[in-house]
């Protein structure tokens, strides 16, 4: 749940910065990631941490969303 909150904060700023292709392999990302752009999207992720706390708990408290992630390989 928290990840999917990150994940969201951070896709909706300027630059839609992607933090699952930040932490996916380098064969399994959408389109390569420049080295610099790593930091910067764990920067953006770190500065929603609190706001996304904050919405993993509401879903929590409402019994309510969650978010889940499957990546397979042939």
């Amino acid at each position: 749940m928290l990840f999917g909150w990150l994940h969201g904060l951070t896709g909706a700023l300027p630059g839609r910065p992607d933090l699952y292709d930040a932490i996916r392999r380098p064969a399994a990302r959408g389109r390569p990631c420049r080295p610099a752009s790593g930091p910067r999207r764990f920067a953006a992720a770190a500065a929603a941490a609190p706001l996304a706390a904050a919405g993993a708990a509401l879903e929590v408290a409402a019994r309510r969303g969650g978010t889940v992630y499957v990546e397979a390989r042939r």
